[in-house]
Parts: structure tokens; C-alpha cells; sequence
């Protein structure tokens, strides 16, 4: 704590500062602790300064006795071991006028000011500063680093009416600077502490805030405050036994729901008897911790208007073991056709809380529970509340199954939803449920949707069947979908759209009618450890503007292509596997990579074998990066390239393909560096049309035909680069190619290394070659 600022109550306020006179520099608190050097001189910058003038021996005296009071009750930052403490004090103190500093010099804000309890008392002998935290200092570091010198401003009314920092400053030419020494332990020690802290954090990688974890949901046990509490038993009927005065005063026995719930007292449980109970209105259950329960199976309500069944709005309530649904007859009596959703968001249960103001979490449970053929939605959850749905079955519905709406959250488990017109769980506006092990499957529409910045957690689900795409994802959704099993859809596994975001991991996604994953609209979307397989179209295909990472997945077996980039698409790829296993016969060739348009994506470390067509193809304006991947074993080329594609291939392997390795024709423009091409069933590389080619510091050997075959109106530039070991000639040149061989090792080729036709233009140069 920062003891030395002092006020005194004289006619001109005056601040008593142990500062040395070359200037004031508070910035060296901050580097005197960072480095732990309380006893070491520290070189201070010199700059240039208003000067200050010596003062008078009468305010010097009266200083020292004001400085020799203030000792009593707190400790100076510096120490005073080789001298006197009154030589120290004449030595160091000064007394600054109104016109040389400001609070800035200080490091002293509005908002320090206020954290500090400056108060100035101009009724007593002297001002005390009561709480001076660690800000000061670290206002004064944040302070350094935006100047690396400080200057002291001069301004004739700037401390006029100053409350902090009074007038009657003096300044001094002749005092001699003297080094600062011993900052205060305490003040030290904080200083430490916190830059011990920063250092921890930068050593551990983080650069910026922690990013938030998802909070978990914590399942609230309610009944532990219902086993002492009342069973009120619901039967349809009065029972013969008890008499209406019985009914009321005992509280045991009711004829109807509506009737039980007005007696209710908070955690009681209602206990429905087998039956079936038409309910007239909307059943509105407003007492904390009710469990309305059935006693088996046999227990239904049916809605007999277009309303809200069950409408929950207190905390701490459980709905189980009931069968809930709505007539599908037409309402008969428009006295009795009483809707609370106009026909909007009108669901069997539904949970509104964007009222509730209370503090306490807003948990609902609903378990065991079979919910079908609503006229709207199965479950309604929307505002604050934490909707807990375990083992039930929702079917049926008009339109959603469960629908989770204005930040809602809360956790599905072990539920079957199934047969629903819309989406079987539909997530909007910021809602963040945990949805687990449920089977979301032959729905008319989707399985899953979200959207409006959403970001559930989807685990260990079967989403499988339904008529659209499994899950669809839109809208700057940011879900976490982990080892979900997405197949047999009748359009996309998943669909990424609309600038979302999240992560896509260790799912299986295989035999959807579309791609199994599909992106677009700068998506951004990370895509790690997954099978993509068995598509019945492609197995991702990534389009618009998308900025997905996808790493480490297994895609194949896919129709057709197994990847596919179009557009304007700039997605990342590394450490994938993509091939064709030849499992399942396929109808038609199947291509591993094809990129067309005006697509930038990036693959590294790639292994990409065993298509019945080429493993890469590259067409129209694509301007891919290949680094380090492995193309192999492919039944035509390892790359072709054609339109006026412009790939960059660096340090691959591109090997035992059946046609050319790589294989560039029309106006491509090919960057080959650092690369061995080797061990193909025909040309190592062939190049036709009209492409320019590079090649550099590339290793080409060991091709059944010549290693490098070069025709047409091509631009080829072999550099230092070695070709051997061809079957045929190291280089084929032949018809109008031209370009040139500079500084290449050429050997054991069984024809002539170099061998080039009577129009090749090509210019040969500083070749090692063998005779």
C-alpha cells in the first residue's frame, strides 16, 4: 500500500513526495518490483524537465516536521540505511508548484481516485490517503508502455482547483538526482505476485481471456423436499367413500387436476389415477416443487382445444409417467376453444420463463413421459429455464418435437422422437441445452435444427431416417456435435450455412441421399476425428465462402467424389484420410479431391489413395495448396490439372498411380517443389496444351514411361532437380514445348536422359548428366 502521498492543510495544499528533482518517474515502482532489485540502483532515463527551484528553509522545516509525524503512522517506500533521517529528507523531498503536474502524472484516474479514498479534511492538520491498491502500479506500467518518456507538463492554472494535488510547488535546479531505492515489501510483494501470474499465463499459451466452458447442468434432486410433504390423489371420478366437505378439508382425494392444483401447497405430489382426463383449459401449475405423476402407464391427458396442455411457471416442478396429447377432432364449442397461443408455439408442455426474475435456477423435469399428436409442438422451453426431458417419447407432433427458444438450456437424455412434421428438437435464439443418447429418426422434415446463434451440445445420439437433412445448422450457431451416429437421411448428414461456427467431432455420418456434410456461407465450423462414408452423392462438399478446419477425419467410400471445393471456398485440411476401401461397388468412378472455380483451399499431410478415378482433380481457377500429403495408388492420375487451375504442390509423394502422376493440360499454371514422383504405371509427369509448369528441387524417378513427358504449346522449367531411374528417357521433349533445364541431375535412365525433338525449344544449362 502506498503510504508516501501526504496532504498538508496549510492555506496552498502541498504534497510531500521523496521524488528526486531530475524528475518525477513513477513508472519505476513498477520496474523496481517486477525485477525483485528493492536494494539495486536503477538508471533512470534523463529527459528533459521543468526545473525546480530549492525551497525556502522556513516550508523546509515545517516539511521535515510534517514528513516526521506522518512516520508514525506509515512507512516510507524508501529506506534510509546510510543516512540520517532528517539529512534523507532534506536530501529528497521537494514540494511541486500548481503549474508542473497533473493526475496523469501520477497514474491517478477518476475511477483510482474513487478505488484509493483520496480524502482531503480541511478541517484537520493533515490529509491520510486509506486504501491504495496494486492499481496504482499497475496503472503506472500500463502508463510506460504507451510512452517510454515521461515528461512533466507546465501549465499556470492546471492545479488551480486540483482536489487531489495541491498548490505551492516548488521546483529545484541544483538538487543532485539520487537513485530510487527499497520499495515498501508489502507493495512489492503484490507486484510479484501478479506479474508471477502474467508470466504463468504466457508461459501456458494464453494470449488472450480463457475461453468459457460450457456450464454443466446439474441435475437437482427435488425429492428429498418431497418425502415429508402431501400426496393428493387425482381420480376421475368423486370416489363413493368420500364426500365433497371430505374432499376439501382432508385434501386427499380429488376429481379433477384443476381441483388438486388449487389445494396445492409447494413440493406436494399429485397423484393421477388411471384414466383419461379431458382438459378444458390450459392446466397452469404455479406452485413450487408440484410432481404431477401418474401411477402407470393408463394415464392420459387429452387436450381438448388448441392450447397449451400443460403451461409451467414455477421452479423445481416434475411431470412424469403421463401420456399427453391433443384431440385431433375439431373443437366442438367455441366457449370451450380457449387458446393461449393464438395457434403460436402452442405445445403439450410448455415451459415460459421470460418473466421469472427469481435468482434460483428454474430446473423442470419431465421423465417417462409419452407425448404425441400435438397440434403444434411437443415441449415448449423459452427464457431462463433448465427443461430436464429423460426417457420420453415424443411422435407425432404437427410440428416440432421439442423446441428450446430465448437462451433456454437444460439437457435431453434417452429420449425417442420420432415422427414429427417439423424437426425433432429445434434450437433458436441462444439456446444451449446438452442433448444425449437419444434416437431422433423419421421425422417428415429434419432430425435437428438450430439457429440465431444457438450452441447445444449433441452427444452420442442416432440421428437417422428423417425425410431432410439430419442436423442443420445456420445462423452463427455454435454447437459442439460429438460421436453421433447421422446416417440413412434422405437429404445431408449435416448441413453448416450462415457464418456458424462450433466443433463437429468423432461422429460417424454415412449412407445420407446427399453429401453427407455440407458447407457454405463462411462457415467457420472446426470438423475433427469423424467417418464420413457411404454418401450417396459426395462425401463434404464445401462451398461459398466457408473457412471450415477439417482434420483428421476418414472420408470414404463416398459416391462420385469424396471431397468436393467449388466457389469461392477457403478451407483448411490437414491429416485427413480419404480413399476408397472398394467395399461396396460403386456405379461410377469415384475421384478423391475435385476443386473447381475459384476455390483456395489448403491440404497438409494428406493421404489420399485408391479411387477408381484420379485422386485430385483440378479445374476451373482453383488455386489450391498441397504440402506434405501422400497421393497414392489411384486408378488414373494422382493430380490432374486442367482449365486454368493454379495449384501449388510442395514436398509430396505422389506415387504407383495408373495413369501420369501428375498430369496438367489447357492453361494450368503448376508449382511443383520438393516433391517425389515416382514409381507410376506410365509418365512420372506429363504436361500437354498449353500450361506453364514449374519444377523445383523435385525428385522424379523410377516411372514406367519417361519420367517427365513435355508437349504441345507448353512452358516447362525443370530446376535443380534430379530425374533417374526412368524406364524410358529422364525428359521427353516433343512438338512446340520450350522453357528450360537448369542445374538438374539426370542418371540411369534407360533412354536418353534428355531426349528432345526437333521443335523443342527448350534451353538446357549446368545439368549434371551420366553418359
Amino acid at each position: 500500500m502506498f503510504k508516501s502521498l501526504c496532504f498538508d492543510n496549510n492555506t496552498e495544499d502541498s504534497l510531500v513526495t521523496p521524488t528526486p528533482s531530475m524528475g518525477v518517474n513513477m513508472d519505476l515502482f513498477w520496474d523496481d518490483a517486477l525485477n525483485e532489485r528493492d536494494d539495486e540502483e536503477i538508471i533512470v532515463r534523463h529527459h528533459q524537465v521543468p526545473k525546480l527551484k530549492p525551497l525556502s528553509s522556513h516550508s523546509r522545516n515545517e516539511e521535515v516536521h510534517q514528513q516526521s509525524l506522518n512516520n508514525q503512522t506509515s512507512s516510507s517506500l524508501w529506506s534510509n540505511s546510510t543516512s540520517s533521517h532528517q539529512h534523507m529528507m532534506m536530501m529528497n523531498q521537494i514540494q511541486l508548484n500548481n503549474s508542473s503536474l497533473n493526475d496523469s502524472t501520477f497514474g491517478i484516474t477518476s475511477d483510482l481516485k474513487s478505488k484509493c479514498s483520496l480524502e482531503h479534511n480541511e478541517n484537520n492538520h493533515h490529509d491520510t490517503i486509506v486504501s491504495a491498491d496494486f492499481e496504482i502500479a499497475s496503472n503506472l506500467h500500463k502508463r510506460k508502455r504507451a510512452s517510454s518518456v515521461t515528461t512533466v507538463e507546465s501549465s499556470s492554472d492546471e492545479f488551480t482547483n486540483d482536489p487531489i494535488i495541491g498548490s505551492g510547488l516548488v521546483r529545484d535546479d541544483d538538487a543532485e538526482r539520487e537513485p530510487l531505492k527499497n520499495i515498501s515489501n508489502t507493495v512489492a510483494s503484490m507486484m510479484m505476485a501478479k506479474s508471477r501470474q502474467s508470466l504463468s499465463n504466457t508461459a501456458l499459451g494464453s494470449t488472450s481471456s480463457p475461453i468459457k466452458k460450457k456450464k454443466k447442468i446439474n441435475l437437482i434432486d427435488f425429492e428429498k423436499k418431497r418425502r415429508e410433504t402431501r400426496v393428493l390423489n387425482v381420480i376421475p371420478q368423486t370416489p363413493t367413500t368420500c364426500t365433497r366437505d371430505q374432499q376439501s378439508i382432508g385434501g386427499l382425494y380429488f376429481s379433477s387436476i384443476e381441483s388438486a392444483l388449487r389445494e396445492a401447497q409447494p413440493f406436494d405430489t399429485l397423484l393421477l389415477h388411471e384414466g383419461i382426463y379431458h382438459v378444458q383449459r390450459t392446466l397452469n401449475i404455479n406452485v413450487e416443487g408440484i410432481h404431477l405423476k401418474g401411477v402407470s402407464d393408463k394415464v392420459h391427458l387429452v387436450g381438448m382445444c388448441p392450447s397449451n396442455v400443460l403451461s409451467i411457471e414455477h421452479k423445481s416442478i416434475t411431470i412424469s409417467h403421463l401420456n399427453i396429447s391433443h384431440d385431433i377432432q375439431p373443437c366442438t364449442s367455441t366457449s370451450t376453444a380457449v387458446s393461449s397461443s393464438s395457434g403460436t408455439n402452442c405445445a403439450l408442455i410448455s415451459i415460459d420463463t421470460q418473466s421469472y426474475l427469481g435468482d434460483e435456477i428454474f430446473q423442470i423435469h419431465i421423465k417417462k413421459c409419452q407425448l404425441y399428436n400435438s397440434v403444434e409442438h411437443g415441449i415448449l422451453v423459452s427464457g431462463v429455464a433448465e427443461a430436464v426431458i429423460i426417457d420420453c417419447s415424443i411422435h407425432h407432433c404437427k410440428k416440432i418435437g421439442i423446441l428450446y427458444t430465448n437462451n433456454a438450456r437444460g439437457l435431453v437424455q434417452n429420449n425417442e422422437i420420432f415422427e414429427n412434421d417439423y424437426e425433432g428438437i429445434t434450437f433458436r435464439g441462444r439456446s444451449h441445452p446438452t442433448v444425449k443418447n437419444n434416437r431422433i429418426c423419421n421425422g417428415h422434415s429434419g432430425g435437428v435444427y438450430m439457429r440465431e446463434n444457438s450452441h447445444p451440445y449433441l452427444f452420442e445420439n442416432e440421428i437417422f431416417g428423417n425425410k431432410r437433412s439430419g442436423i442443420f445448422i445456420a445462423n452463427k450457431s455454435k454447437p459442439y456435435i460429438k460421436k453421433n451416429f447421422i446416417h440413412s437421411c434422405k437429404e445431408n448428414g449435416i448441413v453448416l450455412k450462415n457464418q456458424c461456427a462450433g466443433k463437429i467431432e468423432g461422429n460417424d455420418i454415412y449412407q445420407n441421399a446427399y453429401p453427407n456434410l455440407y458447407i457454405d456461407d463462411e462457415c467457420e465450423t472446426e470438423i475433427r476425428c469423424n467417418k464420413i462414408r457411404l454418401g450417396g452423392s459426395f462425401g463434404i462438399w464445401a462451398k461459398g465462402k466457408c473457412k471450415s478446419k477439417i482434420c483428421e477425419n476418414e472420408i470414404f467410400d463416398n459416391v462420385g467424389k469424396n471431397i468436393l471445393i467449388t466457389e469461392s471456398a477457403k478451407p483448411y485440411f490437414s491429416e485427413n484420410k480419404i480413399y476408397y476401401s472398394r467395399s461396396k461397388l460403386q456405379t461410377e468412378e469415384l475421384r478423391g479431391i475435385v476443386l473447381k472455380d475459384l476455390c483456395k483451399p489448403t491440404f497438409e499431410f494428406e493421404e489420399i489413395h485408391g479411387h477408381s478415378s484420379s485422386g485430385v482433380d483440378i479445374a476451373g481457377r482453383a488455386q489450391p495448396l498441397f504440402f506434405a500429403c501422400k497421393v497414392t495408388d489411384n486408378s488414373k492420375n494422382g493430380f490432374l490439372i486442367r482449365d486454368y487451375a493454379c495449384p501449388t504442390i510442395n514436398e509430396c509423394i505422389i506415387s504407383n498411380n495408373v495413369y501420369p502422376n501428375i498430369l496438367a493440360i489447357d492453361r494450368a499454371e503448376t508449382v511443383i517443389s520438393k516433391c517425389k514422383i515416382h514409381s507410376g504405371n506410365q509418365t512420372g509427369i506429363s504436361i500437354k496444351g498449353t500450361p506453364t509448369t514449374t519444377i523445383r528441387e523435385s525428385e522424379i524417378f523410377g516411372n514406367s514411361f519417361s519420367n517427365i513427358k513435355i508437349g504441345g504449346n507448353s512452358t516447362t522449367d525443370i530446376i535443380e532437380s534430379k530425374i533417374y531411374n526412368g524406364r524410358q528417357s529422364g525428359i521427353w521433349v516433343k512438338e512446340d514445348a520450350s522453357g528450360k533445364i537448369f542445374r538438374c541431375s539426370l542418371f540411369n535412365n534407360r533412354r536418353d536422359n534428355i531426349f528432345m525433338e526437333m521443335r523443342g525449344k527448350m534451353i538446357i544449362s549446368e545439368n549434371e548428366v551420366d553418359k
